[in-house]
């Protein structure tokens, strides 16, 4: 069996260990051989204290009745980290339940996903500008080599520029905490060989540029039509092209509206007159159906009821 002596260690052991101090020690402002110990949390005073401050400001609140306010710094500091903590984890919750949401709406709500249309239409438009250009770029440099080289003493001009602002920022090193770093780079070498790789770059641009007539040289000459760039917006909008729902909902209605107000103009036929349209129309259609002889033959006939034919004993008296 355990004696009571075991049994105390286990339970201590099973304790979870006291978290040290996280924090870092701070120097009292008015006293630098003293640290921050108490903080002072009322409204009007927030001040902090060490152990010399503390005394004095006692007897201050104490002509005020009142030195409930000053707890530890330390306790201060948990407290205020411990709100801080919640404060992000309930702002980064909301965060995430909102990009969740907006999320959810895009994919499921929206027709097609059109924001992810749109973005990729828009790459699509943007790399093949920039590819229209590079081969422009590309064309009129192989026409005129020397340009080109001055094009690229352009680029090299830019990267060594980039070193200029390192090499600024390496000296203002020397002043801050990192002077220890930059003393040693500095000695080992690495400093000024790469000062006289960039230097000697530079030299070599700048005797290959001395040596270009640019006095001769004949650049092809660049006209920009800017009245085209509205055939350029055009051509975007038969690319992309888009009609809101309730535009096409309002067209449908005025189509229909149109239809019924047709309807309502055409006039009303009585049954009667309806029977006799079409028994005409019977007739009509059955005399188009007649052979053309029957129809002379009937006309001759008629003429002959009409006026009938005279006799041979008229003929004789005549």
């Amino acid at each position: 069996m355990k004696s009571k002596g075991d049994q105390s260690k286990g339970n201590i052991k099973q304790q979870p260990e006291k978290q040290g101090n996280t924090y870092k020690e701070i120097q009292c402002h008015y006293h630098p051989n003293e640290k921050l110990k108490y903080f002072c949390k009322k409204p009007d005073c927030l001040q902090p204290l060490c152990k010399i401050c503390l005394d004095i400001h006692i007897e201050e609140h104490q002509e005020q009745n009142d030195t409930k306010d000053v707890i530890s710094y330390q306790k201060c500091l948990s407290e205020v980290s411990k709100k801080m903590s919640d404060n992000l984890e309930y702002f980064s919750d909301k965060i995430g339940q909102l990009h969740n949401y907006i999320d959810r709406i895009i994919n499921f709500q929206c027709p097609q996903n059109w924001m992810n249309l749109i973005q990729s239409s828009e790459n699509q438009i943007i790399d093949l500008i920039k590819s229209y250009f590079s081969n422009l770029k590309s064309y009129l440099f192989s026409t005129t080599p020397e340009i080109n080289k001055l094009y690229s003493a352009q680029d090299r001009l830019i990267i060594c520029s980039t070193r200029l602002d390192q090499l600024k920022s390496e000296l203002e090193n020397l002043k801050n905490e990192n002077s220890v770093t930059q003393i040693i780079l500095y000695y080992q070498g690495d400093v000024e060989k790469l000062n006289n790789k960039y230097l000697q770059y530079l030299e070599q641009t700048f005797d290959e540029l001395k040596q270009i007539d640019f006095s001769t040289l004949n650049a092809p000459k660049i006209l920009i039509n800017h009245n085209k760039l509205n055939n350029l917006l055009e051509l975007l909008n038969e690319y992309i092209n888009y009609e809101q729902q309730q535009e096409v909902q309002e067209e449908q209605e005025e189509e229909e509206q149109v239809e019924q107000d047709q309807q309502d103009e055409e006039p009303q036929i009585d049954q009667s007159d309806q029977r006799e349209q079409t028994i005409q129309n019977d007739q009509s259609e059955r005399e188009e159906e007649q052979p053309i002889d029957i129809i002379i033959a009937q006309e001759e006939l008629q003429d002959e009821n009409e006026y009938p034919q005279i006799s041979n004993e008229e003929d004789l008296e005549y």
